[in-house]
């Protein structure tokens, strides 16, 4: 990747085109529009194959690189516009952040003790991941928990589709947001549980498989902002990052295991290239092989540990994240979906939906009309945002 980079670098001078001025794709003979590389899925595979894309230029302030994307030519102004509605929802919840202090940087350093957990993981610290959530199933007398999912708004939360019903219980009920023990009433938490509405699955996810594993759950009453619940940004670049990720979530501690954690638990993880990844889910061999019958897609990613770190049952549907502390403050921004994995705990990697390539369809449903509210502590405004 980094070659990839150089390259596009040094061929700067012969380069002047912007985002949305026609092109002529030379390698595939189509006309084309020169889009930055995560808009266009013909760039990020080339990327991915280590295959140069062809160069446009690059974008003056942010020097992002701009391909020449093929077939691209159709509807420019609506797909140049796809994640600046959930950019400028970041925006404004990391400005509320700020202006509350309710920074807490994340901490990743071992702990005095080593405790297996998340397998091979920590405990979260009090208001590390205000967007978590946990999806309960059946009613409130008698709801089990069994898969996590991000607060993406006051009243949206970010999960995995297979995740929007449970075996025994049925479609989702409720969403447990803002708690870190749930056994204890004595830890640094306030929790609050709220209803929700049908949930939303991606249309091309079916049942069987693990493709198009991304689902939104409608909160019937938006969820009260503060330092221990509040939205995560999306990461909408299709392309992973570079960066280490870490993912989180109350799952079990241990394949053998049938009861989630009641403590809140995180893992550091690299992202795994998808050739590499492949080599552990080859469907003849393995159950969870069987459900990517045709490998993994460019819409999956992959993260693990050479220690064995990992997400487990109860964790499906949780977030795959990185922090920033500046720009945008203080926020977590969810790159992928828990989905599916081998044995919890080997070094074979998990696989993740990647919210990238479901940005578009995210802004649509989350913000419609793009008509987008937002009233956190201090946030009286509304501000309407350009349609996506």
């Amino acid at each position: 990747m980094a070659l990839i980079l150089v390259t596009l670098l040094l061929l700067t001078a012969a380069a002047a085109k912007q985002v949305g001025d026609p092109c002529s794709h030379e390698e595939k003979g189509v006309p084309g529009t020169c889009t930055l590389v995560p808009d266009c899925p013909a760039a990020v595979a080339d990327l991915e194959k280590d295959s140069r894309p062809q160069l446009c230029g690059f974008q003056p302030a942010t020097h992002r690189a701009i391909v020449c994307c093929p077939g691209q030519q159709e509807d420019v102004s609506q797909r140049e516009q796809v994640g600046s509605v959930a950019r400028r929802m970041c925006q404004q919840y990391a400005a509320a952040a700020n202006r509350n202090k309710y920074c807490r940087a994340q901490n990743l350093a071992s702990p005095p003790e080593v405790q297996q957990l998340i397998v091979n993981g920590q405990p979260a610290l009090p208001k590390e991941f205000p967007h978590m959530a946990l999806l309960g199933y059946g009613p409130p007398d008698s709801v089990v928990y069994s898969c996590g999912g991000s607060l993406i708004s006051e009243r949206w939360v970010l999960t995995a589709a297979h995740c929007v019903s449970h075996p025994q219980k049925g479609m989702v009920t409720q969403v447990l947001l803002g708690d870190l023990d749930r056994s204890s009433d004595e830890d640094d938490a306030r929790p609050q549980v709220v209803r929700v509405g049908e949930p939303v699955r991606h249309p091309d996810f079916k049942a069987k498989l693990r493709y198009h594993d991304i689902a939104l759950v409608p909160l019937l009453q938006p969820a009260v902002i503060s330092e221990y619940v509040r939205p995560a940004c999306l990461y909408a670049d299709r392309i992973a990052p570079e960066t280490n990720v870490t993912v989180s979530g109350w799952g079990v501690i241990d394949f053998t295991e049938t009861d989630l954690n009641p403590v809140l638990l995180k893992a550091k993880l690299h992202v795994v290239a998808l050739p590499e990844c492949s080599r552990s889910y080859v469907a003849s061999t393995t159950t969870a092989g069987s459900k990517i019958p045709r490998g993994l897609l460019d819409h999956q990613m992959c993260a693990g540990s050479r220690k064995g770190s990992d997400a487990c049952q109860g964790d499906s549907g949780g977030p795959l994240q990185v922090f920033t502390e500046q720009n945008p403050y203080c926020m977590q921004h969810v790159v992928g979906v828990v989905s599916i994995g081998n044995f919890c705990g080997t070094k074979d990697p998990g696989v993740y939906t990647r919210v990238g390539f479901y940005t578009q369809w995210i802004e649509k449903t989350v913000w419609p009309n793009s008509k987008v509210v937002y009233r956190g502590p201090d946030m009286n405004a509304t501000e309407s945002v350009p349609d996506p």
